[in-house]
């Protein structure tokens, strides 16, 4: 986040209304940042509940295995409580993108 200094988490919209659809990279800072920044970035689906869409990712680096993971969670991961729905492995790392690693 260029405010806080945290990593931001894309989240798409997907409720009814003028956002559902769209992306956003978002602060996730503890304090209450309300940082958000639309993204051209297309609406995916989960690959664990093919009907739901992916509402929230973010892009982790392993420091050990210095690699990155894409985590998401779709609208049904979210009902189910559940942090992540799952990960894929990311190589395509740009390097202009607002959505920032967080690091284990």
């Amino acid at each position: 986040c260029p405010q806080t200094g945290t990593p931001c988490m894309l989240k798409t919209g997907v409720r009814d209304g003028p956002n559902k659809g769209k992306s956003f990279y978002v602060c996730v800072d503890k304090e209450g940042c309300d940082f958000s920044q639309p993204t051209s970035v297309s609406p995916s689906h989960c690959l664990q509940h093919e009907e739901s869409v992916v509402e929230l990712q973010a892009l982790v680096y392993n420091q050990e295995q210095r690699s990155h993971r894409l985590f998401y969670r779709c609208t049904e991961g979210k009902k189910a409580g559940r942090r992540w729905c799952g990960n894929v492995p990311w190589s395509a790392v740009r390097q202009h993108s607002l959505l920032i690693c967080f690091i284990l």
